[in-house]
């Protein structure tokens, strides 16, 4: 007689289905500006990313202001939070803290000199899902009121369960998990508290994951390890998905006065409503200069990481070990990725109100699908008059008056 007896249910990867995993009509957002509401396009609060009945949360920032923070995601007062912080007063922030009984102060460890903890995300636990958020505001008002922001975030459900060990292997060939390792592997460095609340992701499906993750960790990595981070993180999945060289020229320099002859003018498009927003935002991007494809990127990438070597990494001892000073995370949008949920070609990147997204628009004129991105600039990039226009410095005195008629005097 047959044995009618099923083995138990594995846990396979879920199916990219559900309505709350389909792609969004951007790759990422800006912040909602509060003096701009009936302009904000593409646009998100720190409302909108904490909303609904949340379980547990995970915050990551360099800055905080915690009556603020309060204030604006009240469900933050009632769950237990884990805040893992940047902030230079160690014990006065830890002393801030004991005002909200259900949140655990974590100050991730340092080990190379003038190093911080400068990673924005958020990772909150809900029923059914989990959300990773990762950001360029600091957790302050006026960063998330008044200044322009990237903000990406992706809902992931639960594990569901394979009925045969034939869907299992069909499930994980069709995915990748390198979004959870990464995630899993970086949180980890954080400190004990947070690698103990990873043990919660292990519940949730990340194959749907749209980007990758640019992690960097302080320390001096060697060996394998030195691509997992900054800069060679990025050269690794360049190489990995194939991205092709280009044309293009790419032009080096290692003295001050170069680096006039490549500013650019702060020109966000009208349709992102938002000139008057100083920028804080970090981007990246490699964009094609023709005017008859102005617009259109290869890759990009939104992150908390400056243009610093501290940030992303300084290879040392003929390249033999990669040394970083900072926490840091940022996600990198690449065409193989964004194009994996639809099965389709591979998608192609264009930024709002520029030319390559307007031909995507046009009906019949191309069957590849397009993913619009809302950086903050205009393409094509215009170029400063270096006789006339001189860059504004934050600790430098300016006594001519501005449009308000104020002098800038630093403190």
């Amino acid at each position: 007689m047959a044995d009618d007896t099923r083995p138990p249910k594995r846990q396979k990867l879920a199916t990219s289905t559900d309505a709350d995993t389909a792609p969004p009509d951007v790759c990422f957002f800006l912040n909602r500006l509060k003096t701009a509401s009936p302009h904000n396009l593409h646009a998100k609060s720190l409302s909108d990313l904490l909303e609904g009945e949340f379980s547990r949360c995970l915050l990551t920032n360099y800055m905080f202001d915690l009556p603020w923070l309060f204030a604006e995601c009240p469900r933050l007062k009632e769950v237990p939070v884990l805040l893992v912080h940047g902030e230079r007063d160690r014990h006065g922030m830890t002393k801030e803290c004991r005002e909200y009984p259900n949140v655990t102060p974590v100050a991730p460890p340092l080990p190379i000199p003038y190093g911080t903890h400068h990673t924005k995300m958020l990772v909150a636990l809900y029923p059914e899902k989990v959300r990773v958020g990762i950001f360029t505001a600091n957790f302050l008002s006026n960063d998330w009121n008044t200044k322009t922001q990237g903000l990406w975030y992706q809902d992931f459900g639960l594990k569901v369960l394979a009925d045969s060990e034939d869907e299992e292997k069909e499930a994980v060939a069709g995915s990748s998990g390198d979004f959870e390792a990464d995630l899993v592997h970086y949180l980890s460095s954080l400190g004990a508290p947070v690698k103990l609340f990873c043990g919660e992701l292990k519940r949730f499906d990340f194959s749907t994951a749209r980007v990758a993750l640019v992690p960097s960790v302080p320390g001096v990595h060697k060996g394998k390890d030195m691509e997992k981070y900054g800069h060679l993180c990025v050269r690794k999945l360049l190489k990995m998905y194939k991205i092709p060289p280009t044309d293009n020229p790419l032009i080096c320099q290692n003295m001050k006065p170069f680096l006039h002859k490549y500013l650019r003018k702060w020109m966000p498009p009208s349709e992102l409503h938002r000139q008057n927003a100083m920028p804080h935002t970090k981007s990246y991007a490699r964009f094609n200069p023709s005017d008859d494809k102005a617009g259109e990127l290869d890759w990009a990438i939104v992150t908390s990481s400056n243009l610093s070597k501290a940030a992303w990494g300084a290879l040392q001892k003929n390249k033999t070990q990669f040394m970083i000073r900072s926490y840091e995370l940022g996600v990198m949008f690449l065409p193989p990725l964004l194009g994996r949920q639809s099965k389709e070609t591979p998608s192609r990147l264009a930024t709002i109100g520029s030319k390559a997204a307007e031909k995507s628009n046009v009906a019949g004129s191309d069957t590849q699908p397009t993913e619009l991105l809302p950086l903050p600039y205009r393409f094509p990039l215009t170029t400063y008059n270096p006789k006339k226009d001189e860059p504004w410095v934050w600790d430098l005195v300016r006594e001519s008056p501005d449009i308000f008629g104020n002098a800038y005097i630093p403190h």
